[in-house]
């Protein structure tokens, strides 16, 4: 294929264009008990809820669909720490072996769910514990590298390696034709 042909074909409609991109993106931040998951009930089902908490949406699904706020099949939930690490429960710690066997099954399982679905929303329940882990997993060469240097702590400038792990795992959500909304706890700062 010639070089103008490959550009050629690439070029589509404005009509096309923005029918693939119309979702709702949403990132929103709240103390424990405060509405977090309820929040993520707003958006269109099918809901794939990639949940990092212990029991952390479990009161407000079984609440929400008690009340018939939602259907069965309208949330499919991911306990993604106990499905990655096969264990069935939280950990009490974590070494960073496991932090990575976590990191790499949520952006498989995320993957598949974009790879495999056309619409509906992905909501992470927290991303907080989500960034935590990247940030582990991602720093940890890093972290290493500055011990040796004699350093007992990474320069600010060495999270923006994780930082654009995370970027990188938020396009390709982005896109998707999922919607997607992280809510994350808050801090006083």
């Amino acid at each position: 294929m010639t070089t103008d042909l490959r550009f050629r074909k690439n070029l589509i409609s404005v009509a096309d264009f923005v029918k693939t991109r119309d979702r709702l993106f949403c990132s929103g931040w709240a103390g424990p008990g405060e509405g977090k998951t309820y929040f993520c009930l707003g958006f269109p089902s099918p809901i794939y809820m990639y949940s990092f908490e212990p029991e952390g949406p479990l009161w407000a699904l079984r609440t929400a669909l008690h009340n018939g706020l939602i259907e069965p099949d309208d949330v499919y939930v991911d306990e993604v720490i106990p499905n990655a690490l096969k264990t069935g429960d939280f950990p009490l710690i974590r070494d960073t072996e496991e932090e990575h066997k976590i990191y790499d099954y949520f952006k498989d399982a995320v993957d598949y769910v974009c790879r495999t679905e056309t619409q509906g929303t992905i909501a992470i329940d927290t991303g907080t514990t989500f960034n935590q882990i990247t940030q582990e997993v991602e720093m940890e060469e890093i972290v290493k590298k500055r011990k040796r240097q004699g350093k007992s702590e990474p320069y600010k400038f060495d999270f923006g390696h994780a930082n654009r792990a995370t970027k990188h795992f938020i396009d390709r959500l982005r896109a998707s034709s999922m919607n997607l909304v992280i809510v994350h706890h808050a801090r006083e700062k």
